[in-house]
């Protein structure tokens, strides 16, 4: 098995001679983080100083970072965001790693060898060769100057190196060094709001005042108050034991808090809110997607991760609030929403948007389109959502829309007399005209001899339908009229206004097609279908799973 060594030049250690020693990779770019990611691994690579061919298999050692390991990506203001330590230009002062020391020293320590591999390094006192600046020299001095009496690290920890000082002290300062009233950290416990939730309240002392005490003359009045309202307080809470978050069953195990998916399950008003479903229809949806792989070794099971997915789409909720709901990463629920989005549209887009029969239309025709356009096979329409502006200057100029004057992208869409979409296009540039988008998304092949077309004024398509066999109408435009005819016009506005219901009925129950869309999502995972087509194609087929605006009477 080959072993680790740091590529760091100057630098000899290696997994085999340093057993204790840790290796770190460098950093991946991710495309959910990408600027992030990217600026991360451009400041390892400046400071390291290697060829690019050589990235995958190098390692740093932990004898270049203050805490013997790199930061979390996220917090970019860290010392160890990159190595820091014995390189060639040296990137940290010899305060800046002492300041980051002090701060380690006050959190919790932790079991487990990096715990313990942190805190040897951060004693080693020769890890860092560069001597303070000359700001740093001042502000020291000046910390020195205000009190000569204490040092920098005791200004520092003065809440953790007396625990037990005395209340009178820190109020007084020095005028009441007669009192004899202390307030231990073990006496008052975490008193929270009127909720009444007390952390370990069974173990708080009575607090036994002298008479004597509360009438000396240097105490303020406002003092005997607050400590008169704790130890009411202390008592009442302790006599009526509001400890909710300890309560136990008759078997004596405590009560575990069901979860989102439990209580949406059990309650039918809270999942149609968070998913548009009931649980029947929830479960019937969940058993036709389910992946052949049945074992699940994930943190969620399949059930959690589509509701997920669901509550995704229908109020969409941030990556970083659905991880605090569900208790797992951010990158976990970014990995679930695109395998679901993923799966959703390959399994159950084609059964459920689908371009319908001459004679199946004409069975099921509602009232409304019985009498004057009993032939309507569609009605079209294209609907914009509006995204992150590029980086790319042609990119931003392609996807401007004049229309909505910001960036967007752009789909056709077609709706059946029934209320169902049969047709959703792939994504177009906002700046596409809409009778290109027409021609481009090879919706005129599923055009039938005797098919009617109604759509708005702004297709032009006359021509191009009538090559196909069908018919095309739209409302009539002015040219050399003086007025329009208002029966002719209000017929076809009359059928022809319920996609704009439709699709406004799927924006209102799908938030995530309001947008802004995240330029991420724009990336497409093969030449043809892009992530947010998959996500807008989910939207419209679980749409028409959904009763329709279109009434059939």
């Amino acid at each position: 098995m080959p072993y680790r060594k740091c590529c760091l030049k100057g630098c000899d250690r290696n997994s085999r001679k340093n057993k204790d020693a840790s290796f770190f990779q460098f950093p991946k770019v991710r495309q959910d983080e990408q600027e992030l990611t990217e600026t991360r691994l451009y400041r390892w690579r400046k400071r390291v100083n290697i060829p690019d061919d050589e990235l995958k298999k190098s390692f740093v050692c932990d004898k270049h970072f203050v805490l013997g390991c790199p930061s979390y990506e996220r917090n970019v203001n860290s010392p160890d965001w990159a190595p820091c330590l014995l390189l060639e230009n040296t990137y940290i002062t010899k305060s800046d790693c002492d300041r980051t020391r002090r701060r380690v020293k006050c959190l919790p320590t932790y079991k487990g060898n990096r715990r313990n591999q942190t805190v040897s390094t951060i004693e080693n006192k020769d890890v860092v060769a560069v001597e303070p600046n000359v700001e740093d020299n001042v502000a020291d001095a000046g910390e020195n100057s205000r009190n000569p009496n204490m040092s920098t690290n005791e200004d520092k920890e003065v809440g953790c190196a007396e625990p037990n000082a005395s209340l009178a002290d820190h109020v007084y300062a020095g005028e009441s060094n007669e009192s004899n009233i202390t307030f231990h950290s073990e006496s008052v416990s975490e008193i929270h709001d009127d909720t009444g939730l007390v952390s370990n309240l069974g173990e708080i002392p009575s607090h036994n005042f002298q008479e004597s005490d509360l009438q000396q003359p240097d105490l303020n009045v406002e003092l005997k108050k607050v400590i008169v309202e704790l130890q009411n307080r202390n008592s009442e809470l302790a006599s009526k034991k509001y400890l909710n978050y300890n309560l136990k069953s008759p078997e004596g195990k405590p009560k575990k808090q069901k979860d989102l998916y439990t209580r949406c399950i059990e309650d039918v008003e809270l999942m149609v809110y968070y998913t548009r479903f009931t649980p029947t229809a929830f479960e019937a949806i969940f058993k036709g997607v389910l992946p052949l792989k049945h074992n699940n070794n994930s943190c969620l099971d399949f059930r959690r991760q589509f509701f997920l997915t669901l509550t995704k789409l229908v109020h969409n909720f941030g990556f970083q609030d659905l991880s605090v709901q569900f208790n797992v990463s951010r990158q976990t629920v970014s990995n679930y929403f695109h395998f679901w989005v993923g799966l959703l549209h390959d399994r159950f887009f084609s059964r459920a948007v689908f371009w319908p029969s001459q004679g199946s239309l004409k069975k099921t025709m509602p009232m409304c389109f019985r009498m004057d356009f009993f032939n309507t096979a569609a009605i079209l329409d294209c609907f914009e959502i509006q995204i992150d502006t590029p980086h790319i200057p042609t990119d931003q100029a392609a996807s401007f829309s004049s229309h909505k004057q910001r960036t967007t992208v752009k789909y056709l869409i077609s709706v059946s007399p029934q209320g169902s979409f049969n047709f959703v296009s792939n994504g177009f540039c906002g700046r596409v005209s809409d009778k290109q988008v027409v021609i481009d998304s090879g919706i005129l092949n599923n055009l039938k001899h005797g098919d009617l077309i109604l759509a708005d004024r702004g297709f032009p398509l006359e021509e191009v339908v009538a090559s196909r066999g069908a018919q095309f109408m739209v409302p009539a435009f002015m040219k050399e009229r003086n007025q329009l005819p208002e029966i002719e016009t209000r017929r076809i506005e009359n059928v022809r206004i319920h996609v704009e219901r439709i699709l406004g009925a799927t924006r209102a129950r799908f938030q995530m097609l309001k947008g802004p869309i995240d330029r991420n999502f724009l990336n497409s995972d093969n030449e043809s279908t892009g992530f947010v087509d998959k996500i807008v194609k989910v939207c419209c087929m679980l749409t028409n799973l959904l009763p329709s605006v279109v009434p059939l009477d």
